[in-house]
């Protein structure tokens, strides 16, 4: 061989932070196929149905016609028996849409995808269900596998967005390349984040997403793109609102260091946003002016009738007055002293001598004072502060307020990930909320049954020393300066 012959380069090998980010969703995505398998026999009924329902409704009657429908339908849900065995019933889904603009067109994409999957059936009534015994109704089925992936797609895409968002979230605050990889990997393998997604095939990473990228793209500022982000994250979920705070918080926090005029980037982003969301809502606006034979309580709000169902119903309405519903949070243990019982569960019983639904906002508006303040102290009013901040409002929201359940944990996890990576003491709050987080989202299989009252207890328990120890670390000042995009 001769001694001039040329050599080939050797390929040079993967970084480590590329290999944990390939690594982890593939891990992530048979995570969720496994999970995927086990829903239809396992996971929750209602608000699959519901999600279904409103999936085929808006395909078939267009997504902005959707708050038409005043009052639940029917849709075919296979029951699966513990052998197996299933059959396909109809039932009566709980509730009319009440799912925000957003949300309706993606209903409207699954209505499509779901068309093109499965086969429309009729089947008659068989008396359960709420629907008279001999009604035929038509439908594709609801709670096959099928039925289950069409439902998790959208979401499982936004926990990758999630993670992508978590891991820009990192790298804004000045964390390595190698941290931000292994906050990617955490947000896409923690359990509370899939199960959500593939298992109960939720929709919480729907606001979870446009909320961290919101956050990122605030402390990039880059305010007209965060408002625009924030906007859509408002017309996704009503658990959008709980960012307001944050932007607030950091007009505040640039006023403190800066000026006037730098205050005004972070108010920019919410004035951006409510535009934003106006616009977008604009066809189900004129839709539900066309709007007929509607209930005399929804006649005055017409042409904002997706407001009244997914805003004042549901956070400022009567819809879900519970002080908890396996939410092992503060009220969880009101919840056990007081037996486990219904009663237990009324927001409107005296505690202290107010309410509990009262006594648990001041909770709320005290603890988000306290984050505030704390989380300004600690980081000099600095661009890492919002992260924190946002964090607490998530934690706070999640542990304080009554009307809460059990997934509402899933907001503040991607923020305490986000924290952990760029300041390790936060694992000692980021481990118990996933422990906490992952037993939430079979929560509701098992948490109400007697023998489970002393386990359940321990849930609280950690999520409680969570909160402490967030406010702890708060209150522990740092004194070396941290700004965007230092290490």
């Amino acid at each position: 061989m001769s001694s001039n012959a040329e050599t080939t380069p050797a390929r040079p090998p993967l970084s480590p932070g590329l290999l944990i980010v390939v690594t982890s969703i593939i891990l992530g995505l048979f995570a969720r196929g496994v999970s995927l398998t086990y829903a239809p026999q396992y996971s929750y009924r209602p608000d699959h149905t519901d999600f279904m329902a409103w999936a085929e409704e808006s395909w078939r009657g267009g997504a902005t016609n959707i708050y038409a429908q005043s009052q639940p339908w029917p849709v075919i849900y296979r029951y699966f028996a513990r052998d197996g065995r299933f059959q396909d019933i109809p039932v009566r889904i709980p509730h009319a849409c009440n799912y925000l603009p957003l949300s309706t067109w993606i209903f409207w994409v699954q209505g499509g995808l779901w068309s093109a999957l499965a086969d429309e059936v009729t089947i008659n009534a068989n008396g359960r269900g709420g629907i008279p015994r001999g009604t035929p109704v038509t439908g594709r089925v609801a709670n096959t596998l099928t039925a289950r992936f069409v439902a998790a797609l959208p979401a499982i895409v936004f926990d990758f967005i999630l993670a992508w968002g978590v891991a820009a979230l990192i790298l804004a605050l000045g964390g390595a390349r190698l941290r931000a990889a292994l906050g990617f990997a955490i947000t896409i393998l923690a359990p509370p984040i899939f199960l959500d997604s593939a298992f109960w095939n939720q929709v919480d990473s729907w606001v979870a997403a446009p909320l961290v990228w919101t956050t990122v793209l605030l402390l990039r500022q880059r305010y007209i793109p965060a408002g625009i982000v924030y906007g859509c994250a408002l017309l996704l979920k009503p658990h959008a609102i709980l960012l307001g705070p944050v932007l607030l918080f950091a007009a505040f926090a640039r006023l403190r260091r800066e000026s006037l005029k730098a205050a005004a980037g972070p108010l920019l982003t919410g004035v951006i946003a409510l535009v934003v969301a106006a616009v977008l809502s604009l066809p189900h606006s004129i839709a539900g002016a066309k709007v007929e034979n509607l209930p005399a309580e929804d006649q005055a709000w017409k042409s904002a009738l997706w407001f009244k169902r997914a805003y004042i119903d549901t956070v400022a309405g009567d819809l879900y007055k519970r002080t908890t519903l396996n939410a092992f949070n503060l009220w969880w243990f009101d919840f056990q002293s007081n037996g486990g019982t219904p009663e237990a569960l009324d927001s409107t019983a005296p505690i202290f001598g107010i309410s509990k639904d009262r006594f648990g906002k001041v909770l709320l508006a005290l603890g988000l004072i306290a984050g505030a303040v704390l989380a300004g102290r600690k980081w000099g009013w600095q661009p890492v502060s919002y992260v924190g901040f946002a964090f607490m409002v998530m934690l706070c929201a999640f542990m304080l307020p009554t009307r809460v359940h059990e997934r509402y944990i899933f907001l503040c996890i991607p923020f305490a990930i986000a924290l952990s990576m760029i300041r390790p003491a936060w694992l000692t709050v980021l481990v118990p909320l996933v422990i906490v987080g992952g037993f939430e989202m079979t929560s509701f299989r098992w948490a109400g049954q007697p023998d489970q009252r002393g386990f359940t207890t321990m849930l609280a328990v950690l999520s409680t020393l969570a909160l402490l120890i967030s406010f702890v670390l708060l209150a522990i000042r740092e004194h070396r300066q941290v700004s965007r995009g230092k290490a």
